[in-house]
């Protein structure tokens, strides 16, 4: 992984390798950053949202995945957090943590609609796995949140992940785990005029 500029160098992280900035391509909104694999159908979201009305973690982070999922046209009752963990932040102050989660909702926003490999539980495939972290920066009244999005289509990995062990997840679903852990360990705001200060 490499420490890269985000909004123009106002804040830093690692992104890891093979992870190259979709703006190159396409239109992205000012207050996000986006990075896609290109070996694989993964994706990496970086997202400056003002800060929402939970105080634990818990809540925000259930605040934030409900707006995801409606972003995504998938319903309050379509998607399940299955693992959840703080991680601390150093960089941006003593006491910040990450509140991180796991999500499964169904990758309905890419149109497809077909069942999971081997299934005959009517499971949707993909199911979009959402690794998400909401870092609170109380100063600014802005959550920051990293998400790292990776689809699976097996039973098998479907099985994995239910488990309930993260030793037992698919490779890529650990794979972003240990890559949005490390961005809450590397990320550092530069210049705070970003949001505004002087």
């Amino acid at each position: 992984m490499a420490t890269t500029e985000l909004y123009g160098g106002a804040i830093t992280a690692a992104i890891p390798a093979g992870f190259v900035d979709a703006s190159m391509f396409r239109e992205i909104p000012d207050t996000q950053e986006v990075y896609v694999s290109q070996t694989v159908d993964d994706s990496i979201l970086v997202d400056l949202m003002e800060a929402v009305e939970g105080s634990s973690g818990d809540e925000i982070l259930n605040i934030h995945l409900k707006e995801i999922a409606e972003i995504n046209n998938v319903t309050n009752y379509e998607y399940s957090r299955i693992f959840s963990k703080e991680v601390p932040v150093a960089k941006i102050g003593q006491g910040t943590v990450g509140y991180v989660t796991i999500s499964i909702e169904p990758a309905r926003k890419w149109g497809r609609e077909a069942q999971l490999e081997n299934s005959a539980d009517n499971l949707p495939a993909p199911l979009l796995v959402i690794i998400l972290a909401a870092v609170r920066l109380e100063r600014v009244s802005t959550d920051l949140l990293v998400t790292f999005n990776t689809p699976i289509v097996s039973k098998a990995d479907y099985d994995r992940l239910v488990s309930g062990s993260i030793e037992n997840f698919p490779e890529r679903v650990q794979n972003g785990l240990a890559f949005v852990e490390q961005f809450l360990k590397t990320v550092e705001v530069k210049d705070w005029s970003l949001f505004g200060e002087h």
